[in-house]
């Protein structure tokens, strides 16, 4: 779940900084950009394989798109690191079922180099944050149905409009996790 919002933090962050600097409304909906985006592979992708899955939609004078490029190889190592992490530990968890041993998520290694140096990102970040705990904390039923539809809103004001149906999807698994937690727990 982290490597996938970190995901998600990193490629908003992205095309943000790619609206602006083409001098775009922020909160414009770039859906195929974004499904190109998500569908590569963070460990194996570099920042001109983004720039130019960018600019096949959306052309952009030389100056810009060596400023992105830049951008892009100090935006996207934290994404690259989480997804590095993951793999890892699902690659931990898959050996030690084959081999019939305890899996222990502790004991694996963890990059701690997913972290967000970029101001944007960690405004990105920070929105998301927000935006996940406001849902999770609504506590009667106007609250998260007020906390649902303005979702879009709310993410659109932060420049990742394209990413509300992930985050929903995120919010969905962590409210599915708290349930558990609080049954188990007893309350």
């Amino acid at each position: 779940l982290r490597a996938r919002a970190l995901q998600i933090v990193s490629l908003s962050s992205i095309l943000l900084t790619t609206k602006l600097r083409l001098q775009r409304n922020r909160e414009a909906v770039w859906t195929n950009v974004k499904e190109r985006l998500m569908s590569t592979d963070l460990l194996s992708v570099d920042s001109v394989r983004i720039v130019s899955l960018i600019e096949t939609s959306h052309r952009m004078p030389d100056p810009t798109k060596e400023g992105l490029r830049n951008f892009v190889t100090r935006a996207l190592p934290p994404a690259v690191a989480a997804a590095r992490n993951a793999a890892a530990a699902e690659q931990e968890r898959l050996a030690s079922i084959q081999q019939q041993r305890d899996y222990n998520p502790s004991s694996t290694d963890v990059n701690i180099d997913d972290v967000f140096a970029e101001q944007i990102a960690t405004y990105v970040l920070k929105s998301l944050r927000e935006h996940v705990f406001a849902r999770l904390s609504a506590g009667s039923t106007a609250e998260k149905v007020r906390a649902t539809t303005s979702a879009v809103e709310v993410l659109s004001r932060a420049g990742m409009p394209e990413f509300v149906v992930e985050v929903a999807g995120m919010v969905d698994v962590l409210e599915r996790v708290r349930a558990v937690d609080l049954k188990a727990h007893g309350r």
